[in-house]
């Protein structure tokens, strides 16, 4: 359940995911990559998109929402 969470550069990088191609993934979906730095993205939306590399980013914040952690 990722209702109401958001998606940032950290859980990209949590992933183990590069920012050049986070970067490149994003835009695909039509996400403006300063916006994403600067606010995230949702969680579900990124979910939604099916993609394995975005749906690694949700697992992450998941992950880190369940630890607690910020």
């Amino acid at each position: 359940m990722t209702s109401g969470l958001t998606a940032h550069i950290r859980h990209v990088r949590a992933a183990n995911l590069c920012a050049h191609g986070a970067r490149t993934w994003l835009a695909r979906y039509g996400v403006n990559w300063t916006k994403f730095l600067d606010e995230g993205v949702s969680a579900d939306f990124l979910r939604d998109t099916g993609d394995p590399l975005a749906l690694r980013v949700v697992k992450e914040v998941e992950r880190e929402n369940i630890d607690g952690r910020q």
